[in-house]
């Protein structure tokens, strides 16, 4: 089981070490482009990491945290992890 932690679980001191933490740079990524699925979108998907990934202005950082967000509310939404828990507790 994949899981990402929430906010408050990155609040934890367990996740106080790693580096992405320590700078905000935790992100949710957009599962039509990063979900398993044959209509991966590759273009989409590149263009969406390259703000994480190699950052070069404050533009970048905010299209990155942004994205994120989006992703994060679509997740939410889509009530996807209740959706799975329910399957597995059958």
């Amino acid at each position: 089981m994949n899981h990402r932690p929430t906010t408050v679980e990155l609040s934890s001191d367990i996740w106080q070490h790693f580096d992405a933490v320590k700078n905000g740079r935790v992100y949710d990524l957009t599962y039509e482009y990063f979900g398993m699925s044959a209509t991966f979108k590759y273009p989409q998907a590149l263009e969406e990491l390259q703000p994480i990934l190699y950052p070069e202005s404050d533009e970048d950082t905010q299209k990155a945290k942004e994205a994120s967000d989006n992703a994060q509310k679509k997740a939410k939404d889509s009530d996807a992890t209740e959706k799975y828990n329910e399957q597995q507790s059958k």
